[in-house]
């Protein structure tokens, strides 16, 4: 799983597919959540990216 800012979140679209070989899933994350950080940076992270493979329904 991967997490990214505004800023990163074409290099981590990249990064997972590159991983995986297939596209993954990003979803935005909440407002609120104040603790998680980019996977390229420190700053906030916006996006969770995750593999198919490994994302739960």
């Amino acid at each position: 799983m991967y997490y990214a800012c505004e800023e990163h979140s074409e290099s981590t679209l990249d990064d997972a597919v590159e991983h995986s070989g297939e596209p993954p899933f990003m979803d935005r994350m909440a407002e609120d959540n104040l603790s998680t950080r980019c996977s390229y940076c420190e700053q906030k992270a916006v996006y969770k990216v995750q593999e198919k493979r490994s994302h739960q329904v």
